[in-house]
């Protein structure tokens, strides 16, 4: 048995412990754990335990859960990346996020289950904001920021629309990019009118998710011949590190009033919160760590069964 099995063993036994019973709250904690860790067979399991839809198979969960939002480092500027769920608690990112945010189209996250806001998309309807508790499957896509210049909205729609090998998906980040309050943030921003026709800005900014410079190059280079007055200003391909996690900021809280506010005694957590004590993510891996431990020393990791006699006067 792997140590990854050993320590979900280990965290639903001291579920266990600790209420008495498995309930549905243990379940799907160590089935989120099981996730984390790819023990997928026992993630499959403990998902239909939950009542949760799996697909037939014995390997990573892949399907359609729904379209969410999730919140990529809510500890700074908790950028918001529209995402398809491809199980309960893991999303692949559909939208190309900003260099600086260390994320790509079609890296696979882990996020929390519950909502922190909400984005309209659309048709209207709102999507929950999960905020990511950490990448775990990188994509194979870079991100190159484009520089260019049309007179119509028809020009970048013909650019939008066009599909070529190697390449992921192409987003005018001059209409996307919105900035909001935090408040707003972790509300439901209302809908912003539609930008009239008058309005048009010749110079646009886009991200385009490719697997290569080249074949972004490709496609810029046949939009440009099948259209008049359209140019490239430039092409910067930019690779970025994700940021640095930072534990105990609250999003209510700007980054002048740590010092200042000290009534913090009563205040509730945040869903922005990080506590590593709260997610089950970071609940398995210090199992795990503990557990290895106890290995390497040589001690059992479980409690010896209590004899007949010990059962007996217990009763």
């Amino acid at each position: 048995m792997t140590f990854a099995a050993n320590a979900l063993k280990a965290f639903a036994a001291a579920a266990y412990l600790l209420n008495g019973k498995v309930v549905e709250a243990e379940h799907w904690n160590t089935a989120t754990a099981a996730t984390a860790l790819s023990e997928w067979s026992r993630a499959r399991s403990l998902w239909a335990a939950c009542g949760v839809r799996v697909p037939k198979g014995t390997g990573p969960i892949e399907d359609d859960y729904g379209l969410s939002v999730v919140r990529l480092h809510r500890w700074l500027a908790g950028e918001t990346e529209y995402a398809r769920s491809v199980d309960p608690v893991r999303a692949r990112i559909l939208t190309v996020a900003l260099p600086e945010s260390g994320h790509r189209f079609g890296d696979i996250v882990p996020h929390d289950g519950a909502p922190t806001g909400f984005r309209v998309d659309d048709d209207g309807s709102k999507v929950a904001v999960l905020n990511e508790l950490e990448r775990s499957t990188p994509s194979a896509f870079q991100t190159d920021v484009v520089f260019l210049s049309c007179v119509r909205r028809d020009d970048l729609q013909a650019l939008l629309d066009l599909t070529a090998p190697g390449l992921g998906y192409a987003q005018d980040w001059t209409e996307s990019v919105r900035y909001y309050c935090l408040r707003c943030s972790f509300g439901t921003p209302h809908r912003h009118d539609a930008p009239k026709a008058g309005d048009w800005k010749p110079d646009r900014n886009l991200g385009i998710a490719a697997q290569s410079r080249k074949s972004v190059e490709k496609l810029l280079k046949v939009w440009v011949a099948k259209g008049t007055m359209r140019s490239i200003d430039g092409i910067a391909s930019r690779e970025c590190k994700l940021p640095e996690r930072v534990n105990g900021h609250v999003w209510w809280r700007g980054p002048y009033d740590e010092d200042s506010e000290k009534n913090d005694c009563n205040c509730p957590a945040a869903d922005d919160s990080i506590d590593p004590k709260r997610y089950p993510l970071f609940m398995a891996r210090a199992v795990m760590r503990w557990l290895v431990d106890e290995l390497l020393a040589g001690r059992s990791p479980y409690p010896p069964a209590p004899s007949r006699a010990s059962s007996s006067a217990a009763c």
